[in-house]
Formats: C-alpha cells, sequence, structure tokens
C-alpha cells in the first residue's frame, strides 16, 4: 500500500493491472471449460487459473483500498462493462 501510495511507477502499473483484471471474465472461462474441455488435468488447471484470477483480484483491491475494480476511474469501469 505504501509503495502504490508514494510511487507512481507503481500505482500506474497497478492501475493498468486493474483494467487487465476487469476484462476478465471467469465465467466465461468456465463456461467455456464446461463446453470445450474434456480433459479432467485441463479443467483442474481451469480452475486454478480461475482461482489466482480471484486471488490477484483480492490483492489488488487491498493494495488499492478499493472495494471494486477501477473505483477510482468510473468512466473507463462504465466503458468495459
Amino acid at each position: 500500500q505504501d509503495m502504490y501510495e508514494r510511487w507512481p511507477f507503481f500505482h500506474s502499473t497497478l492501475d493498468l493491472i486493474q483494467m487487465v483484471l476487469a476484462k476478465a471474465d471467469g465465467r466465461v472461462a468456465e463456461y467455456y471449460d464446461s463446453r470445450l474441455v474434456d480433459s479432467l488435468p485441463m479443467r483442474e488447471l481451469g480452475l486454478l487459473i480461475r482461482q489466482e484470477l480471484e486471488d490477484t483480484i483480492k490483492v489488488i483491491l487491498e493494495v488499492t483500498k478499493q472495494s471494486n475494480l477501477l473505483e477510482f476511474d468510473p468512466v473507463v469501469n462504465r466503458s468495459i462493462q
């Protein structure tokens, strides 16, 4: 949190990461897995990746002190919703 607040480069980097994360949708990935993936190991990999996505979002929200991604930029948030 200290780096996010005091270091502009880190702040900008996390803001860009937020935009990427806001565009990701684990529900869509899960749907594709259920329809297209017939291998159990590959489905487990998809589950792991979706969990990593959720964990990453939680950490970003904690570091940026937000309750939702892109809370700081509602215009961008609306444009990708």
